[in-house]
């Protein structure tokens, strides 16, 4: 009996001190310290948007990947990004007809210690006739915490020509102006108000994306 009751002695501190040992660890002061959780380099959302478009009357269809780099010591810090595929759906959504891709970098630089920042970015967009190249800079300021706007000049710059309403064939860049009023409601739900105004730089010479003519042209 005293055989029987030493051998469940032995398999209870068999059992235990394994147990023992790991709170003995945890508590000790000769242990490293938990090391915290790594931020992923950049955050990784997919964006869809069905966009209508009051001038043309059309519907476009964005697919997009788009995302923030979050490490802090990168040169890329808090710098977006984004890629995306647009699909024009037609008046009446009767069509899936691809439109153009775009890939878009901005890096936003605080301005002291206001509510004001910098905005500094640029787009490569490229469709079937031709490719862009169109830098921007624009100055946003924070209303609030979940309310922004952006005031943003861009300029679309071709790197074709495209033929003109006369017949022949010129550079098409054109002047964009964009507002960019965005409130969030949580952070990963937000509606944005986006006007935005065209010029093209030789204005009497082409139709505008929207199916507007120039007035010389009318």
């Amino acid at each position: 009996m005293q055989s029987k009751n030493m051998n469940t002695a032995l398999l209870a501190a068999a059992l235990v001190m394994p147990s023992a040992s790991v709170f003995a660890d945890n508590n000790s002061h000769s242990t490293t310290a938990p090391q915290a959780k790594e931020k992923p380099f950049t955050t990784v959302y997919f964006a869809p948007r069905t966009q209508y478009r009051t001038a043309s009357e059309r519907f476009l269809q964005r697919l997009m990947l788009t995302g923030v780099v979050q490490d802090p010591n990168s040169i890329f810090a808090r710098m977006y990004w984004s890629f995306e595929t647009d699909s024009d759906l037609g008046k009446n959504m009767e069509q899936w007809k691809s439109s153009y891709e775009e890939a878009e970098f901005n890096k936003p630089f605080p301005l002291g210690e206001s509510d004001f920042w910098l905005e500094p970015g640029v787009v490569f967009h490229w469709e079937s006739a031709g490719s862009r190249i169109d830098p921007y800079l624009g100055i946003g300021y924070h209303f609030d915490p979940t309310l922004g706007a952006v005031l943003r000049y861009r300029y679309n710059h071709q790197n074709h020509d495209s033929q003109t309403l006369q017949g022949d064939w010129d550079d098409s860049s054109e002047h964009r102006v964009d507002i960019y009023l965005t409130k969030y409601f949580t952070p990963d739900f937000w509606v944005q108000y986006n006007p935005t105004y065209y010029s093209k730089t030789h204005g009497d010479k082409f139709e505008y994306a929207n199916g507007k003519k120039p007035y010389a042209a009318t």
